[in-house]
């Protein structure tokens, strides 16, 4: 994807346990942004349920609104909540960083592509453009 690690900004939506719970006891999403942040990425966290105040007091996180996710250079879609169910991929290339190029790529020739990564597999895969995206899912 081209994409430098170190001060990447990267969007992680859902912070959950599981899907439309606000219980965050247990979440295993919070490792993920721990091992970013050790690799210097700066994260941007968002869930449309759980408890900023409980996020902060219990992990150190300090969340986001949807809003607020703009210009990133990755997305972790790690918690499948109804909010994100009832989007498709297109809706979220309006949050990633604006420049289709960056000097390393232009110098190699090659296109910077979006990433997105789908923990629960739930955005249509098919729809994916994979000549500017990168798409995981698992």
């Amino acid at each position: 994807a081209n994409k430098r690690v170190k001060n990447a900004k990267v969007a992680v939506l859902g912070l959950t346990f599981k899907e439309d719970c606000p219980d965050t006891r247990n979440t295993k999403v919070v490792d993920i942004i721990d091992e970013l942040k050790d690799y210097g990425v700066n994260v941007l966290a968002t869930d449309p349920v759980a408890s900023k105040e409980e996020i902060k007091h219990e992990y150190g996180i300090d969340m986001v609104s949807m809003e607020d996710i703009k210009d990133v250079d990755a997305i972790i879609l790690a918690v499948s909540h109804h909010n994100y169910r009832e989007m498709t991929i297109k809706d979220f290339t309006p949050l990633y960083r604006s420049e289709a190029l960056d000097e390393v790529a232009a110098a190699k020739d090659e296109v910077e592509k979006d990433v997105f990564i789908d923990v629960k597999g739930i955005m249509d895969r098919h729809s994916v453009d994979t000549d500017t995206m990168v798409y995981w899912r698992l």
